[in-house]
């Protein structure tokens, strides 16, 4: 089996935890939505630790915001809101463990 790309640092049992802790639940989030293999890897350069547990540049497509929205907060995503509905179409905003936001959407 492959190794965990945090496995190659060394670090404190605690921390350690706390990630492993971190990739499991969003993977188990991430489990069976769509059928899909999905892998977000997030880094912070050097220099941007303010950006920590702010805002992603990015956005998670879907072809049915409301269905996906019930799905992840059955399994325990935390989400900003509900579903808002726009003229260009649908989206909702979740949280991760760090408080980093993301956008759930999708075309009308």
């Amino acid at each position: 089996m492959a190794k965990e790309p945090f496995e190659q640092f060394a670090m404190p049992n605690e921390v350690r935890a706390f990630v492993e802790q971190s990739v499991a639940q969003a993977r188990a989030a991430f489990d069976g939505i769509a059928n899909a293999a999905t892998r977000v890897v997030l880094f912070t350069p050097e220099g941007h630790e303010d950006r920590i547990g702010t805002q992603f540049n990015g956005s998670f497509a879907c072809d049915n915001v409301e269905a996906t929205y019930r799905q992840l907060k059955e399994r325990g995503v935390e989400f900003v809101a509900e579903p808002q509905k726009q003229p260009w179409g649908e989206f909702a905003i979740f949280k991760d463990p760090d408080g980093n936001q993301f956008v759930l959407s999708s075309a009308s």
